[in-house]
């Protein structure tokens, strides 16, 4: 017999919340490192993650005899208000010159490896919370209008991470749905107080 559950706990995210990263230092077989966390206040917008596949057919005869589909990663796209000098040497690579204070990004700039961590809320209020610990961001650039007796048109900023699995674990996602922002808030704010390990929060 079928089993059969009740979904009113299942409810769709309505709202962002927190937005956080972390650089990651070390990614091999023996070590997993990270530096100190930044959380960004009020910058978040949206969010969207898309996880890709690899998949394999095998056919005898006419027939598909096996299959097989592998995770592989995927793409973040995160929507911000805007970002400053030290998130753009942070997440993109960036260098601030020394002797002018003036930020310069080109062709040699390196993209580094960070931790992207982030909520949600739902609809009934509960909090989701999420960690792609091993990113690298790009741009979308800016897009901005001129203010005109139509009013006014806030820009804001499109980010893009290509996500992997790590070195060390083989995990390229952590999330905690469904926790309540008063009675489980320690653990949410465990969540965005460090990138060393994952934060388990009792649901």
């Amino acid at each position: 017999m079928a089993k059969v559950t009740q979904g009113t706990d299942r409810k769709s995210a309505v709202c962002t919340k927190r937005f956080a990263y972390a650089p990651l230092t070390t990614d091999n077989a023996d070590t997993l490192a990270y530096g100190d966390v930044t959380e960004i206040k009020d910058i978040l917008i949206t969010t969207k993650y898309t996880p890709k596949m690899n998949s394999a057919s095998q056919y005898a005869s006419g027939v598909e005899v096996d299959s097989y589909v592998a995770k592989a990663g995927g793409t973040l796209d995160v929507t911000i208000v805007n970002t400053n000098s030290a998130d753009e040497v942070a997440l993109f690579g960036a260098k601030v010159n020394t002797s002018t204070g003036v930020l310069e990004s080109g062709k040699d700039d390196v993209v580094p490896d960070v931790m992207c961590i982030y909520s949600t809320m739902t609809s009934d209020g509960k909090i989701n919370l999420y960690k792609f610990p091993k990113c690298k961001f790009t741009s979308q650039g800016e897009n901005v209008q001129t203010t005109d007796e139509n009013g006014v048109t806030f820009n804001s900023l499109a980010l893009q991470a290509n996500y992997k699995a790590l070195i060390n674990t083989g995990v390229d996602m952590y999330c905690v749905k469904g926790l309540d922002p008063v009675t489980d808030k320690a653990s949410i704010d465990a969540w965005f107080a460090t990138a060393s390990g994952v934060i388990v929060a009792e649901v």
